[in-house]
């Protein structure tokens, strides 16, 4: 990413960012409260509002420009978000969250985290922002979606 600036109301959160990821590699975002590194992935997601540059290089070796992307077609090419508060997706339903926090190069789990979680199977078709913000199992079934641990 280069140049990436985000405003949020009336603030200037993101100003003049540069980040570059190794291939293969892990990046940590460090800093205080309120240093912006939510924001950085979330302008990388395009879940908030954005300007400058964010691309990406596929296995194909082929870069592409992710800024205006709508956010599911950048997940779908493995660029992921781990919240540390288990944000979901208020307006998509408990399946579609599910379904968002599968790792693309890992099976259908969504079967799995219903038979270890069955009251999310009742609630599947619910709005995951109407469920209990605390729900630990909620927060735990999207994790072991988005992991290979042996819960899935």
């Amino acid at each position: 990413m280069s140049d990436v600036h985000v405003r949020l109301s009336g603030s200037h959160i993101l100003q003049g960012v540069d980040l570059s990821v190794r291939r293969g590699g892990v990046t940590a975002l460090l800093g205080r409260n309120g240093a912006g590194k939510t924001t950085t992935v979330k302008a990388i997601l395009g879940l908030v509002p954005a300007t400058g540059v964010v691309e990406f290089t596929g296995d194909d070796g082929r870069t592409e420009r992710l800024s205006g992307r709508r956010t599911h077609e950048i997940v779908r090419r493995g660029i992921g978000y781990a919240p540390e508060d288990r944000e979901v997706f208020a307006g998509l339903t408990v399946a579609e969250n599910l379904t968002l926090a599968e790792r693309r190069d890992a099976a259908h789990h969504q079967e799995r985290v219903f038979e270890l979680f069955p009251e999310l199977k009742q609630r599947s078709k619910q709005l995951a922002g109407t469920l209990r913000a605390a729900s630990s199992r909620w927060s735990r079934s999207r994790d072991c979606c988005s992991t290979t641990t042996s819960c899935c």
